[in-house]
């Protein structure tokens, strides 16, 4: 089945947040701690920060948090969170594609994905309309002290 992916506006988060914070509180069990569930639903309601869901019919499969940043030379959309249940991954570059469109409306010249190292398999297979991959630069580590 298909799916069909689209921005929430935050009205449509407040309605549906007991149905799509357990998803965005799985994701935030991989981080480092960071953000928290009320910093997104803060971050949301400010606009400061974007959700999108993923339905294949009636059910939803995926959850996606995003975030604009903002450099002196370039401005980049930032997947924050995303978690969910897709099997097929070369289905979702359809939604790649539309969060792509998303930042390139906004003025992004380039796209990050927050993620354990295991994405880098995941997003091998997606390519922007300009035929670029994303292409890992580093790794983050942290110690606590």
């Amino acid at each position: 089945m298909a799916h069909k992916s689209h921005l929430l506006k935050p009205e449509e988060v407040l309605k549906n947040w007991s149905s799509i914070s357990p998803h965005i509180e799985k994701a935030l069990e991989h981080s480092a701690g960071e953000i928290s569930l009320l910093d997104i639903a803060r971050d949301v309601l400010n606009l400061s920060s974007h959700i999108w869901v993923t339905f294949s019919g009636e059910t939803l499969v995926t959850v996606i948090v995003t975030r604009f940043l903002n450099y002196e030379r370039t401005k980049m959309l930032q997947v924050m969170a995303c978690t969910g249940g897709i099997e097929d991954w070369a289905s979702w570059t359809e939604h790649h594609r539309i969060l792509e469109d998303f930042a390139k409306k906004h003025g992004c010249s380039a796209m990050s994905i927050w993620g354990r190292k295991g994405w880098g398999r995941r997003l091998q297979h997606l390519k922007s309309r300009s035929g670029n991959p994303y292409t890992p630069l580093y790794s983050v580590f942290k110690m606590e002290i």
